[in-house]
C-alpha cells in the first residue's frame, strides 16, 4: 500500500526526472543533400574544421569532396567543442560524411562533406 508521504516524494521525483530529461535534450536538425552513400558506423572517424559555404564550395569544386548534408544545432555555438562533436558525430556518420565544417558566423550550422576516393 502507498502511504501519503510516498506520493509527494514520487511526484517530486517524476517532475525532477522530466525537468532533467527535457533540459538536457538538444535538438538537432539534419538535412540530407547530394548523392547518397552508405552510412558509416556511429563512431566513425571524422575530420572537423571551420568553414562557411564558400570553403565547402571550393572543396567541392576541387573534385575532392561532395556535400552529403548539413546539420543545425539551435542551441549550439560557434566553437568546435568536444560536446558539439559528440552530438553531431552519429548523424554525420549516418550521412556518410568524412569532414564536418562549422560556420563560425552562424549558430552551430555544420556542413557535412564526404571525401571522394
Amino acid at each position: 500500500m502507498i502511504s501519503r508521504t510516498m506520493i509527494p516524494r514520487a511526484l517530486r521525483m517524476a517532475v525532477l526526472g522530466f525537468s532533467i530529461l527535457s533540459g538536457c535534450a538538444t535538438e538537432i536538425m539534419v538535412n540530407k543533400s547530394g548523392p547518397s552513400y552508405p552510412p558509416f558506423s556511429e563512431n566513425c572517424k571524422l575530420a572537423y574544421d571551420y568553414g562557411d559555404f564558400g570553403k565547402a564550395y571550393t572543396l567541392i569544386n576541387s573534385g575532392s569532396f561532395v556535400q552529403v548534408g548539413s546539420i543545425s544545432v539551435p542551441r549550439g555555438g560557434p566553437a568546435l567543442t568536444q560536446g558539439l562533436k559528440d552530438l553531431v558525430r552519429p548523424k554525420s556518420c549516418q550521412l556518410g560524411g568524412t569532414l564536418v565544417l562549422l560556420d563560425k558566423s552562424s549558430n552551430a550550422s555544420l556542413i557535412v562533406l564526404r571525401k571522394i576516393q
